[in-house]
């Protein structure tokens, strides 16, 4: 499962909670699911930087995707779900323009 989390000033309908199911181990974006359409609604909400939150361990999003957002002058920082968690909060806290796109495992 896929959720990605923003401040609502953000986000306006442009994007929210989702389920997906990808039995891919590889890159995020590299099997049956077409998370390109999940990047570009990042790039609509133009947040200055995405928490990715890949679950227990660290997983990478394609190199594919990564570049979208990187053109767009959006950075991406990977780490596990707890640590994923706690950046966003502090990032938000701070009133930074932030988003976290979080893998829940099962």
């Amino acid at each position: 499962m896929l959720a990605v989390l923003t401040g609502a000033d953000l986000a306006g309908d442009k994007i929210g909670y989702f389920h997906i199911g990808e039995s891919n181990r590889g890159y995020l974006g590299a099997g049956a699911i077409n998370f390109d359409r999940i990047f570009d609604a990042l790039i609509e909400i133009a947040p200055e930087v995405v928490v990715f939150g890949s679950g227990a361990r660290l997983r990478f999003p394609h190199p594919r995707l990564l570049a979208k957002l990187s053109q767009q002058r959006i950075g991406v920082e990977t780490m596990d779900f707890g640590a994923a968690c706690r950046t966003y909060n502090i990032l938000m806290s701070e009133g930074r323009r932030v988003a976290a796109a979080l893998l829940i495992e099962a």
